[in-house]
């Protein structure tokens, strides 16, 4: 009879040991369920802003790509003379002549620092003293 009042014990310990056990697991579940339904929630949100940021130039509306060259053309240093000016994707490309290419370069890079600005091609001595060049910018800030 001990053995067996011993046994019934013995169960009711795990008994009321599993339902503890239960009783945490349904609590971790709901816990995770509801942090899972907030990163859905947060994935929705980003997704919206990741799309947006991958509009390219080509997608911008009139007066977006205006303000574009608008900023560019603020950011240039007015001894230098655009000769031409292509936006193309994330890329803009710009043609032009003046006194000095690089400081003309080191300008819009001061302007645009999250901005791969480069020299296209060799900077070109004119026969008047200025410098022709081919500037390319790519990157978040165009």
């Amino acid at each position: 009879m001990a053995l067996l009042l011993s046994s019934v014990f013995v169960l009711s310990n795990m008994e009321s040991h599993l339902e503890s056990v239960l009783m945490k697991n349904q609590a971790r579940e709901a816990s995770l369920r509801q942090d899972l339904l907030e990163r859905r929630s947060a994935e929705r949100e980003t997704g919206t802003l990741g799309e947006l940021a991958q509009r390219t130039p080509e997608k911008l509306t009139a007066g977006a790509r205006l303000s574009q060259l608008s900023n560019y053309a603020a950011a240039t240093p007015p001894t230098a003379i655009w000769t031409s000016m292509k936006l193309d994707g994330r890329q803009a490309r710009i043609s032009g002549v003046g006194p000095e290419a690089a400081s003309i370069l080191s300008a819009l890079a001061e302007r645009f620092p999250d901005s791969q600005i480069r020299f296209a091609e060799s900077v070109s001595d004119m026969s008047d003293g200025r410098q022709s060049f081919v500037i390319e910018i790519s990157g978040p800030d165009e």
